[in-house]
């Protein structure tokens, strides 16, 4: 064991000492949610951050120079699982419809320096197919952006753009605020990030109302997620390790520390029109993503501004910072019907 000064001693023994106290009390007592949310408690322990909710997090922003970006749009889905005392990410897509077809695409560089190295959009839809990332020979630290120093009110559209909140927890108070029985039968596709922090990576300029099954408002919404992200640091010495069904994925040099990359997880309505203006694309797939759960939820967006009319209309527009920006000719990601899933913030990983 290192050393350690009286200082840095003492500050361990507190966390220790908080943790048993936060193990012997009710947390759903001190956050307001139902007492049958069925989180990992082991996440309460393990960080020594105040995280706002229950997902594992980091008040720290992801650094915008890490080594590898990891980008989601499209119908997809995340959740943590702490295996081992330490958490990692967990993202499925949807892949039970004729429209929505997965594909991934790795750059490598940044800016006008983009080369694509891979691509692949066979990833069958018929079966279970794991895909595992991770930084090689590190142990799993996967965090969940939150920024706990300006107020996150998305009724009011307060908050970091970054803040993973942005994204409609399943589990959470604004849903149905208890852990939902998960099903694997369409989101059959499954991603496991061991390292990294996710984020927001853009959100809506258009604002959203959650309404129930006959269209009545129950409550404003605001933002909610166009494009998610993860960004994963690497030191000069370290790499990345990507394999789909155990194994490696084939690129012309392996991704280490020295070079900058993006991994794009497309998984967009094909049919979806490009038209923001047409009727037609005002439906969005929000409902979609109650296919990974065995109750289906009373509940869907209804789109309450257009972008026309948000503070921030430049959210509307493609991203420009990315080797592929977003929306290309090829996705259907307009601002008014976004086509994203949700999360689940009981955690445990998906069956």
């Amino acid at each position: 064991m290192k050393n350690m000064d009286r200082r840095e001693y003492l500050k361990r023994m507190a966390i220790a000492a908080g943790g048993v106290g936060l193990a012997r009390m009710n947390p759903f007592q001190a956050k307001g949610l139902a007492e049958n949310i069925d989180f990992d408690r082991a996440s309460l322990l393990a960080l020594p951050e105040a995280c706002p909710t229950s997902w594992p997090c980091t008040t720290v922003l992801p650094d915008p120079n890490s080594a590898v970006r990891l980008i989601f749009a499209g119908m997809v889905a995340f959740t943590y699982k702490m295996v081992h005392g330490q958490p990692e990410g967990r993202v499925v897509f949807h892949r039970g419809d004729d429209h929505h077809r997965l594909k991934i695409i790795v750059y490598q560089g940044s800016g006008a320096n983009c080369v694509r190295i891979y691509e692949n959009d066979d990833i069958p839809k018929d079966e279970v197919v794991i895909m595992d990332i991770r930084v090689n020979d590190k142990a799993s630290d996967a965090k969940f952006f939150m920024n706990t120093t300006v107020p996150f009110k998305r009724e009011d559209l307060q908050g970091d753009d970054k803040d993973f909140r942005w994204l409609l927890d399943l589990e959470g108070p604004d849903l149905a605020n208890r852990k939902l029985h998960r099903k694997q039968d369409k989101f059959r596709t499954k991603l496991k990030v061991r390292n990294g922090v996710f984020y927001t990576y853009r959100h809506t300029g258009s604002t959203f109302k959650l309404v129930d099954s006959s269209g009545n408002p129950i409550k404003n919404l605001g933002y909610v997620p166009k494009v998610m992200a993860a960004n994963i640091p690497l030191r000069v010495d370290e790499c990345l390790s990507f394999k789909i069904r155990k194994n490696e994925v084939s690129l012309p040099h392996p991704i280490c520390g020295r070079q900058k990359y993006e991994i794009f997880f497309l998984n967009e309505d094909e049919e979806r029109c490009l038209d923001r203006h047409d009727k037609r694309c005002l439906q969005g797939d929000f409902t979609m993503v109650y296919a990974a759960i065995e109750e289906p939820l009373p509940f869907d967006l209804k789109l309450d501004q257009d972008c026309d009319h948000s503070p921030a209309p430049d959210f509307c527009g493609p991203t420009t910072d990315l080797c592929l920006p977003l929306p290309t000719p090829d996705m259907r990601l307009n601002d008014e019907a976004p086509c994203m899933g949700g999360g689940f913030g009981g955690g445990g990983g998906f069956p």
